[in-house]
Protein backbone atom coordinates (compact mmCIF):
# COMPACT_ATOMS: atom_id res chain seq x y z
CA UNK A 1 0.00 0.00 0.00
CA UNK A 2 3.26 2.36 1.22
CA UNK A 3 4.73 1.42 -2.20
CA UNK A 4 1.78 2.22 -3.99
CA UNK A 5 1.02 5.38 -2.64
CA UNK A 6 4.51 6.59 -3.13
CA UNK A 7 4.73 5.43 -7.05
CA UNK A 8 1.56 7.50 -7.24
CA UNK A 9 3.22 10.71 -5.27
CA UNK A 10 5.87 9.90 -7.69
CA UNK A 11 4.09 9.98 -11.27
CA UNK A 12 2.65 12.73 -10.02
CA UNK A 13 5.95 14.70 -9.32
CA UNK A 14 7.73 13.64 -12.49
CA UNK A 15 4.51 14.93 -14.49
CA UNK A 16 4.74 17.91 -13.45
CA UNK A 17 7.90 18.95 -13.21
CA UNK A 18 9.36 16.84 -16.42
CA UNK A 19 6.93 19.40 -18.76
CA UNK A 20 9.21 21.96 -17.80
CA UNK A 21 12.34 19.74 -18.09
CA UNK A 22 11.46 18.52 -21.56
CA UNK A 23 10.92 22.17 -23.08
CA UNK A 24 14.55 23.04 -22.25
CA UNK A 25 16.26 19.39 -23.33
CA UNK A 26 17.66 20.07 -26.97
CA UNK A 27 15.18 17.65 -29.77
CA UNK A 28 17.27 15.19 -30.74
CA UNK A 29 16.09 12.50 -33.41
CA UNK A 30 17.24 9.07 -32.20
CA UNK A 31 19.70 7.57 -35.02
CA UNK A 32 18.77 3.87 -34.92
CA UNK A 33 16.97 0.92 -36.64
CA UNK A 34 13.88 1.51 -34.67
CA UNK A 35 11.34 3.91 -35.91
CA UNK A 36 9.69 6.59 -32.62
CA UNK A 37 6.04 6.27 -31.63
CA UNK A 38 4.96 9.91 -30.58
CA UNK A 39 7.01 12.00 -28.18
CA UNK A 40 9.12 10.93 -25.23
CA UNK A 41 7.45 10.19 -21.70
CA UNK A 42 7.09 12.89 -19.22
CA UNK A 43 9.75 11.81 -17.22
CA UNK A 44 12.66 14.08 -15.32
CA UNK A 45 15.48 13.30 -16.47
CA UNK A 46 18.48 14.54 -15.47
CA UNK A 47 21.01 16.55 -18.09
CA UNK A 48 23.89 18.70 -15.68
CA UNK A 49 27.63 17.75 -15.47
CA UNK A 50 28.81 14.18 -14.13
CA UNK A 51 32.13 12.62 -12.95
CA UNK A 52 34.03 11.71 -15.68
CA UNK A 53 35.11 7.74 -15.11
CA UNK A 54 38.43 6.36 -14.91
CA UNK A 55 38.86 4.58 -18.45
CA UNK A 56 39.83 1.11 -17.94
CA UNK A 57 41.59 -1.19 -20.52
CA UNK A 58 39.58 -2.40 -22.69
CA UNK A 59 38.52 -6.45 -22.27
CA UNK A 60 39.68 -7.37 -26.05
CA UNK A 61 42.32 -6.60 -28.86
CA UNK A 62 40.74 -4.30 -31.47
CA UNK A 63 42.44 -4.80 -35.25
CA UNK A 64 42.49 -1.19 -35.65
CA UNK A 65 43.01 1.77 -33.43
CA UNK A 66 39.84 3.07 -31.85
CA UNK A 67 38.97 6.48 -32.17
CA UNK A 68 40.11 8.85 -28.90
CA UNK A 69 37.05 9.48 -26.70
CA UNK A 70 36.24 11.87 -23.89
CA UNK A 71 33.46 10.22 -21.31
CA UNK A 72 31.39 12.90 -20.17
CA UNK A 73 28.29 12.07 -17.79
CA UNK A 74 29.64 8.97 -16.29
CA UNK A 75 26.97 7.21 -14.93
CA UNK A 76 24.10 9.69 -16.34
CA UNK A 77 22.48 6.99 -18.83
CA UNK A 78 22.71 4.86 -16.26
CA UNK A 79 20.33 6.90 -13.81
CA UNK A 80 18.21 8.62 -16.54
CA UNK A 81 17.18 4.78 -17.49
CA UNK A 82 16.66 3.81 -13.69
CA UNK A 83 14.25 7.19 -13.48
CA UNK A 84 12.39 5.71 -17.01
CA UNK A 85 12.40 2.20 -15.00
CA UNK A 86 11.13 3.20 -11.76
CA UNK A 87 8.04 5.49 -13.46
CA UNK A 88 7.17 2.04 -14.77
CA UNK A 89 7.19 0.56 -11.06
CA UNK A 90 10.30 -1.48 -12.41
CA UNK A 91 13.89 -2.23 -10.52
CA UNK A 92 16.87 -0.86 -10.67
CA UNK A 93 19.11 -1.68 -12.36
CA UNK A 94 22.74 -2.08 -10.75
CA UNK A 95 25.87 -0.83 -12.06
CA UNK A 96 28.38 -3.03 -13.16
CA UNK A 97 32.25 -2.37 -13.66
CA UNK A 98 32.21 -5.30 -16.40
CA UNK A 99 29.69 -3.64 -18.16
CA UNK A 100 30.74 -0.35 -17.74
CA UNK A 101 34.20 -1.36 -19.30
CA UNK A 102 32.71 -3.38 -22.14
CA UNK A 103 29.99 0.20 -22.71
CA UNK A 104 33.43 2.60 -23.03
CA UNK A 105 34.82 -0.02 -25.95
CA UNK A 106 31.46 0.09 -27.84
CA UNK A 107 31.35 3.79 -27.48
CA UNK A 108 34.79 4.02 -29.03
CA UNK A 109 33.93 1.02 -31.76
CA UNK A 110 30.58 2.65 -32.84
CA UNK A 111 32.37 5.59 -33.89
CA UNK A 112 34.11 4.24 -36.51
CA UNK A 113 31.32 1.03 -37.30
CA UNK A 114 27.95 1.90 -36.55
CA UNK A 115 26.32 -0.96 -35.88
CA UNK A 116 25.23 -3.92 -33.22
CA UNK A 117 27.33 -6.15 -35.66
CA UNK A 118 30.21 -6.37 -32.86
CA UNK A 119 27.97 -6.53 -29.93
CA UNK A 120 26.05 -9.91 -31.22
CA UNK A 121 29.98 -10.82 -32.22
CA UNK A 122 30.81 -10.66 -28.34
CA UNK A 123 27.82 -12.61 -27.29
CA UNK A 124 28.93 -15.63 -29.47
CA UNK A 125 32.84 -15.06 -29.00
CA UNK A 126 32.10 -14.74 -25.35
CA UNK A 127 33.42 -11.11 -24.56
CA UNK A 128 30.09 -10.57 -22.85
CA UNK A 129 30.58 -13.47 -20.92
CA UNK A 130 33.96 -12.40 -19.81
CA UNK A 131 32.59 -9.00 -19.26
CA UNK A 132 29.78 -10.02 -16.74
CA UNK A 133 30.45 -13.36 -15.50
CA UNK A 134 27.21 -13.79 -13.94
CA UNK A 135 25.11 -12.76 -16.90
CA UNK A 136 24.04 -15.16 -19.43
CA UNK A 137 21.85 -12.46 -21.53
CA UNK A 138 22.40 -8.66 -22.66
CA UNK A 139 21.11 -6.06 -24.49
CA UNK A 140 22.31 -3.00 -26.23
CA UNK A 141 21.14 0.70 -26.43
CA UNK A 142 23.38 3.10 -29.08
CA UNK A 143 22.81 6.53 -29.65
CA UNK A 144 24.48 9.31 -31.81
CA UNK A 145 23.99 12.93 -32.17
CA UNK A 146 22.92 14.14 -28.54
CA UNK A 147 23.31 16.75 -26.85
CA UNK A 148 23.34 15.48 -23.45
CA UNK A 149 22.85 11.52 -22.10
CA UNK A 150 19.24 12.91 -21.15
CA UNK A 151 18.20 14.09 -25.05
CA UNK A 152 19.65 9.93 -25.52
CA UNK A 153 17.61 8.49 -23.41
CA UNK A 154 14.40 10.45 -24.47
CA UNK A 155 15.63 9.21 -27.76
CA UNK A 156 15.19 6.19 -26.92
CA UNK A 157 12.08 6.43 -24.73
CA UNK A 158 10.50 7.71 -28.18
CA UNK A 159 11.76 4.19 -30.50
CA UNK A 160 9.71 1.35 -29.55
CA UNK A 161 13.09 -0.78 -29.36
CA UNK A 162 15.04 0.93 -27.26
CA UNK A 163 12.13 1.59 -24.75
CA UNK A 164 11.63 -2.35 -24.86
CA UNK A 165 15.11 -2.90 -24.14
CA UNK A 166 15.40 -0.15 -20.76
CA UNK A 167 11.88 -1.51 -19.40
CA UNK A 168 13.44 -5.43 -20.16
CA UNK A 169 14.04 -7.93 -17.38
CA UNK A 170 17.31 -7.02 -16.31
CA UNK A 171 19.52 -7.03 -13.50
CA UNK A 172 22.60 -5.02 -14.21
CA UNK A 173 23.92 -1.86 -16.42
CA UNK A 174 25.98 0.56 -17.59
CA UNK A 175 26.08 3.50 -19.87
CA UNK A 176 28.43 6.07 -21.60
CA UNK A 177 27.88 9.49 -22.63
CA UNK A 178 30.81 10.59 -24.66
CA UNK A 179 31.62 14.19 -25.22
CA UNK A 180 31.11 14.21 -29.65
CA UNK A 181 27.16 12.85 -28.68
CA UNK A 182 27.53 8.93 -28.42
CA UNK A 183 25.74 7.04 -25.88
CA UNK A 184 25.77 3.34 -25.02
CA UNK A 185 23.90 1.47 -22.69
CA UNK A 186 24.64 -2.20 -21.96
CA UNK A 187 22.30 -4.22 -20.09
CA UNK A 188 22.80 -7.36 -18.56
CA UNK A 189 20.60 -10.31 -16.72
CA UNK A 190 22.41 -12.62 -14.05
CA UNK A 191 21.75 -16.17 -14.40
Amino acid sequence: MLQQIGTLILTAITSISLFVTTALLPKATPLSVSYALGSPLPLRLRSGPWPTPTPSPTSKPTSRPLPKVTLIEGNSILENVNVYRSSLGLGQLVRHEGLCNYAQTRSAQIQANWSHGPFNADISNGTLSNACTECFRWGENLGKGYGSSAAAVNGWIASSGHRANMAGSWDLGCGVFTSNGYGVMIFGKRK
